[in-house]
């Protein structure tokens, strides 16, 4: 579902030239739950931002479904990002100025081809509840919890009904007990909706309960395992 072959990126940063990955090849299968590791610095996110096409690699290659995405122009990419893939943030990314559905709605409206307006209700409504906000559905972000803003743009993720969510350190900003409840419904996303997952993360519960580890460091490939899915959060 989505293939890396010996992807390279370089940032220039003032007039230093950074290498952010060097070399990454990869598979990642639909369905799969996977782990990116790493220190800070050691290009998870850079990952991300490649695989979710909001960026290109200098060299090597990336497909999405079999698209060689790596060489699509700026509105293939565009359409890519709408239709496949879903973002999840550590600092939320919510929209201060609308309350929990209107940011849940925010990406349909957004869309080159909006759900009607009573297709948008079923569907915002049903991710509310899924989420567990339904009581909150009229709040701001500001009226929320650190966990509520976390669930709130899960339902923004998954509201286009992406097949992809990335997400960079999705727990980072919650207490241990919130983390584990995040952890509990992007699981339940995983194992349920087959939702393919890809986590950049420091957290060791999300590496526990991920069906595949890969460990970055300084822009290279570290190590890769497969792990059981049998635990319980």
């Amino acid at each position: 579902m989505i293939e890396l072959t010996d992807v390279h990126k370089t940032y220039l940063l003032g007039k230093t030239r950074v290498a952010a990955l060097k070399g990454i090849s990869l598979s990642i299968a639909q369905g799969d739950f996977v782990s990116v590791a790493g220190p800070s610095g050691s290009g998870k996110s850079t990952l991300l931002n490649l695989i979710g096409c909001l960026d290109r690699p200098e060299r090597g290659s990336i497909s999405i479904d079999g698209e060689r995405v790596s060489t699509a122009d700026r509105n293939r990419l565009a359409e890519i990002r709408a239709r496949k893939i879903g973002f999840i943030f550590q600092s939320f990314n919510l929209i201060p100025v609308l309350n929990i559905y209107e940011n849940i709605e925010f990406p349909l409206l957004l869309a080159h081809k909006k759900p009607d307006a009573a297709a948008r209700r079923k569907r915002i409504s049903r991710l509310i509840e899924q989420v567990g906000l339904t009581g909150q559905i009229k709040h701001r972000p500001d009226e929320l919890s650190g966990g509520q803003r976390q669930r709130v743009a899960i339902a923004r993720a998954l509201v286009t009904g992406p097949s992809i969510l990335l997400a960079d350190e999705p727990t980072a900003n919650l207490d241990s007990e919130t983390g584990r409840t995040i952890l509990a419904l992007l699981r339940s996303l995983n194992e349920i909706d087959k939702v393919t997952l890809l986590i950049a993360t420091h957290d060791t519960d999300i590496m526990q309960y991920a069906s595949h580890i890969y460990r970055i460091h300084d822009g290279r490939l570290a190590a890769a395992a497969d792990r059981p899915q049998h635990a319980t959060v």
